[in-house]
Formats: structure tokens, sequence, C-alpha cells
């Protein structure tokens, strides 16, 4: 593996809130491990998260899974505004949809995805 972190960009300052980001695996899901983070403190069991304005640097003690790509969550008040202000991304299949199918990326758009190299 060698994505050991990643940047989430947002249109405004942002601080840390109460909740999770989570990177849930939508292919190689035999070697793929799904990736909770959560904001409450800096530091997690799997690395660590810093707020510098408006990104949100998230460094992992060990990289992710190579050749996977992740579908990126973010709990309702993980991420928020200086003024308290909650941010949400998530974006549920139709319920028909089979989580085994994760090479293509549709019913579930839009969705914000990490690609790690192969």
């Amino acid at each position: 593996g060698c994505l050991t972190s990643m940047d989430l960009t947002f249109n405004e300052d942002v601080q840390r809130g109460t909740g999770n980001i989570s990177l849930t695996c939508r292919t190689n899901l035999l070697s793929c491990t799904d990736v909770v983070v959560p904001m409450e403190a800096p530091v997690f069991s799997g690395g660590s998260t810093l707020f510098e304005n408006r990104v949100l640097h998230v460094t992992f003690s060990s990289p992710l899974v190579d050749a996977s790509h992740f579908q990126v969550s973010v709990s309702r008040g993980a991420v928020q505004d200086l003024h308290g202000n909650p941010f949400e991304l998530d974006e549920d299949c139709e319920p028909w949809f089979n989580e085994e199918w994760g090479a293509s990326p549709k019913p579930c758009l839009p969705a914000y995805m990490v690609i790690t190299p192969s």
C-alpha cells in the first residue's frame, strides 16, 4: 500500500465536530478493509486528523489497500463550519443495489470516492 494520507477541502473554514468519516470499500472486497475515522479527537487508532482552515488532513498509520475504491461518507456534524453548522456527505445506494457490484459507481452517484493506486 502507498496511500497514507487524504485531504478533504471545503469551501469555507471548518473545525472538528462529533461523528465519523467513513471510507467504505467499493472494489477489491476480498482485500480491502473499511476505515472509520472518529472526529472527536485528533488521534485515532488508525492515524490522525488535522484541521487547517478549509482543509481536513487525514493521515493513516498504515497505508490503505492498493487498487481499491473507497466511498467517503461524513456523518452529520463530524465536520462543522466555524459557526457550528454541521456538514454531511452521504449517499445511500438504492435498496435493490448489491454492494458487491461495487466496481460500478452507479446508481450511487453522486458519491465522493478515493481511489488507491495499483
